[in-house]
């Protein structure tokens, strides 16, 4: 609430009713009038942006403010809310503003619908994404997903210091190629990495069949619908080769087959939810392994696409009819999707 008046004949003139200049010097945030928030309840969530944005602290007076206008929210369209939750989801941390916002009670209203989980089971099968939970177990997940991607030494909790450097590692030379496939637009301005994150918080508070439900509530586009639900599906697939302790050529194969072009960063999420979970205090499997599984995966993706992810195709459709007398159908897709595996386990050349 403060405005430059320009001269262009002698000096600029600030104008400030609100003795805005006093609150920038100290760092705080404060709501210009007592109806501010409940004129726009959206200005709570800005709130939140702005304050950890530009490293303000909110006002007791406007927090107060803030509390009484959160289940106005309702009234608010769905696009407003999802805009001003992926700025705030775009923050790096995005763990710190979410956890003002849980403790605001502002993700208890959004995702009121997912009621709560009744036990923190682990995330190891599709089973455990079903059932709902907290919102603070999303945003462990999304800290150590935070944790992963930003590699600066820093104090760990005890749990997490043989597992986090091992990750760490894992990630290696792919983090740069990670960064950039997260960085790449969606829809509008929103890229992978706001989609993963908003996966993240409706995954593991709704359960894997709410996230597409919800991310449509969101009107969220088409394309993004169907990068939620491909990334909530897969997400459990590395639990698979982690209790074999292998992942073959064919598996990998079949997994990016599956996960499309969301696949590396499933890969990711999976390793922060490994993460959290031990931060939660909950056993896992041997980090040095999982790390191992996740990195083959990657340098599949990576460094041998077109031999293991899509080799080139040997034959067509119409190759299969011929040769074998076969009339069209889905079985020509099965059996050209069965020679693709067999290449990428190099039994066919």
């Amino acid at each position: 609430a403060m405005a430059l008046l320009v001269s262009p004949g002698g000096p600029d003139e600030l104008i400030d009713p609100y003795d805005g200049r006093r609150d920038l010097q100290e760092g705080r945030l404060r709501a210009v009038s007592l109806t501010s928030l409940q004129d726009d309840p959206v200005r709570v969530l800005r709130a939140v942006r702005i304050s950890y944005q530009f490293g303000l602290h909110v006002d007791p007076s406007t927090e107060s403010l803030m509390r009484e206008a959160v289940p106005l929210l309702e009234r608010v369209s769905p696009e407003r809310v999802r805009d001003e939750m992926c700025r705030i989801l775009g923050l790096s941390p995005a763990s710190l503003p979410l956890t003002y916002m849980d403790q605001l009670g502002i993700l208890g209203l959004l995702f009121r619908q997912f009621g709560h989980r009744l036990s923190d089971e682990p995330v190891r099968t599709a089973e455990a994404l079903s059932r709902p939970c907290q919102p603070a177990r999303p945003i462990e997940v999304m800290d150590a997903w935070e944790k992963l991607m930003d590699d600066r030494t820093a104090p760990l909790p005890h749990e997490q210091r043989e597992a986090l450097p091992v990750f760490r590692r894992a990630i290696g030379h792919y983090r740069e190629p990670l960064k950039r496939r997260l960085s790449e637009v969606t829809a509008n301005d929103r890229t992978q990495a706001v989609l993963a994150k908003w996966v993240m918080l409706l995954l593991y508070a709704g359960g894997q069949d709410r996230v597409e439900p919800m991310l449509r509530h969101f009107h969220f586009s088409r394309a993004e619908l169907r990068r939620g639900r491909t990334l909530a599906t897969v997400l459990t697939r590395p639990g698979d080769w982690v209790k074999h302790g292998e992942v073959s050529r064919r598996q990998l194969h079949r997994f990016y087959r599956e996960a499309r072009d969301c696949g590396t960063e499933s890969l990711l999420l999976y390793l922060a939810d490994r993460l959290a979970a031990l931060r939660r205090g909950e056993m896992i499997d041997s980090p040095t392994m999982i790390s191992y599984l996740i990195e083959t995966a990657w340098w599949a993706y990576f460094d041998a696409y077109d031999i293991i992810v899509a080799p080139p195709r040997l034959v067509d459709g119409k190759d299969v009819m011929s040769l074998l007398g076969l009339a069209q159908g889905p079985h020509i897709r099965e059996l050209l999707e069965l020679v693709q595996e067999a290449q990428a386990e190099g039994k066919i050349r």
